[in-house]
């Protein structure tokens, strides 16, 4: 009957944490098993088939003075080495791991969308010169939000409004805050970006009520009119307040929108009574002017 083969024990020390050590071995070992024990003995499998079944390695992971150790057993140097090997590299990616994790993440770019109705001027005048309104806005939202505990983090703050156009490529957002503001039937979207790590909702509860108020302040401003412009009555030949006359009068317009009466040609049937006029009616008179003979 052949005897069982002596056992060699090493302990090994791990790079490693004792806080570390619930994920380094795994639920029920599970990553220990694969990472470390099965592989060991798959690769000497490999190495020595004709050997035959041979008695598996064991493993197990102590702490001693808030140092961590795995204390390893198996038949065979070669085995041993195996393990070791397979400690030091799961170690290794575990303290990468940890290292990828402690690093500051990417800032994350938050944008929340509001939509409302504006006209022309009210555009113009939310942007202001050169931006200067929106640039503004973005600093009184960037102000707000370092007052609070859940939103301080918030920072670079940007206001761009848009103005949909049927020639525009881009989808129309689906979700926005809508900000009611007169009866104007021209919809606009402002768009507010931040860097921002936590939740969106948070940040946008705290900008809510100076985004509305940025919109309701818009309401005294109206479409420019132009007094001069020509009514409808006016191009008509019926605006003014002057005398009423009772025969039409044929009215055109010059270049400039002005209206222009047309005076109609004398009729060949007047009266001889016409030839002692001094010519102050007729069209082409010129005071002063001598009489040219034909």
């Amino acid at each position: 009957m052949a005897s069982a083969p002596q056992m060699i024990n090493k302990r090994i020390e791990l790079s490693i944490s004792p806080d570390d050590i619930g994920k380094f071995i795994g639920k029920k070992a599970f990553a220990l098993r694969k990472f470390v024990i099965n592989k060991a003995k798959s690769t000497y499998s490999d190495d020595h088939a004709d050997e035959g079944e041979f008695q598996p390695p064991r493993v197990s992971v102590v702490t001693a003075d808030d140092n961590v150790f795995a204390d390893c057993t198996a038949h065979c140097q070669e085995l041993l080495d195996l393990l070791e090997t397979n400690l030091m590299k799961h170690a290794s990616v575990q303290s990468k791991s940890k290292t990828l994790k402690a690093s500051p993440a990417k800032p994350k770019i938050c944008t929340l969308v509001f939509k409302s109705n504006m006209s022309g001027k009210q555009i113009s005048k939310f942007i202001g010169a050169g931006g200067k309104n929106c640039k503004a806005l973005a600093a009184d939202l960037e102000e707000i939000v370092s007052a609070e505990s859940k939103t301080k983090d918030g920072n670079s703050f940007r206001v761009k409004i848009s103005e949909p156009d049927i020639y525009d490529q881009r989808p129309t957002p689906k979700r926005f805050f809508e900000i009611k503001n007169g009866h104007t039937e021209n919809d606009v979207f402002i768009f507010v970006t931040s860097k921002f790590q936590g939740n969106p909702r948070d940040l946008f509860l705290k900008i809510k009520k100076r985004m509305i108020e940025s919109v309701k302040s818009l309401s005294e401003y109206e479409d420019y009119y132009n007094p001069d412009a020509l009514s409808f009555d006016d191009v008509l030949g019926g605006g003014g307040g002057g005398e009423t006359v009772d025969e039409s009068v044929p009215v055109s317009l010059d270049a400039f929108g002005r209206t222009v009466t047309v005076a109609e040609e004398e009729s060949e049937d007047e009266s001889d009574d016409d030839d002692d006029d001094d010519g102050g009616n007729s069209p082409g008179y010129v005071p002063g002017s001598e009489v040219i003979d034909q």
